[in-house]
């Protein structure tokens, strides 16, 4: 079985984008999900709210640099 995608470029530029590095945002997710599992079994940061969402964004942007991925490929 085959499945083809088509997009009509360059309207659905962003669409091709996604679709093409899907993998790679997979892959993205499940290391931020990683990073947060191991934040949360091992505790005891003593971060506030705001820190939390710092050091969270931070790893995120992280791990999607490590991948060749930005959240400016969405548009």
């Amino acid at each position: 079985m085959k499945a083809i995608l088509e997009f009509n470029l360059p309207d659905d530029r962003c669409e091709h984008i996604i679709a093409v590095h899907a993998m790679d945002w997979a892959l993205s997710v499940k290391a931020l999900d990683d990073v947060l599992r191991n934040w949360q079994k091992h505790g005891g940061h003593g971060w506030t709210a705001e820190e939390a969402i710092d050091n969270i964004r931070n790893e995120l942007q992280g791990i999607l640099e490590n991948n060749n991925l930005s959240l400016d490929m969405i548009e």
